[in-house]
């Protein structure tokens, strides 16, 4: 099934491009430019005062470092740590923890549409209609 079939069934298409294709460049032969990853870190650093701004925020800033057990200077060093970052880091963080199996897609539409075309995808469809939706 192509992209432009995809698209007009209504199927996740994000810039033009079917999802688990694009993670699937991403962890192989899509190579961030240097421009892109500067643009991250210094949206995520500009970004970290928020993180300060009320008492829940900070609240969730106490959860993180004991669920994830961050260290107490986790926070202190964020910022200089997120300027560390290089490409070939996002590259193997990529390889390690991009799966298009963990991903939940959903879709939503005409059902008779979704499971007509359910074997022309190598996705797992589930349908959560009777689990989720009340009638």
């Amino acid at each position: 099934m192509t992209k432009e079939e995809l698209d007009s069934k209504g199927f996740c298409i994000i810039n033009d491009v079917f999802l688990p294709q694009e993670i699937e460049e991403f962890k192989t032969s899509r190579i961030p430019q240097k421009e892109e990853l500067e643009e991250a870190k210094s949206s995520l650093i500009r970004q970290y005062p928020s993180a300060f701004e009320s008492n829940s925020s900070v609240n969730n800033i106490l959860t993180n470092i004991a669920l994830h057990n961050l260290g107490t200077d986790y926070y202190q060093n964020y910022c200089q740590n997120i300027e560390k970052v290089t490409i070939d880091e996002v590259m193997q963080v990529a390889k390690e923890l991009l799966s298009i199996q963990s991903i939940i897609i959903l879709i939503v539409g005409d059902k008779t549409i979704i499971e007509n075309d359910n074997n022309k995808l190598d996705i797992t469809f589930t349908d959560i209609t009777e689990k989720y939706i009340q009638k």
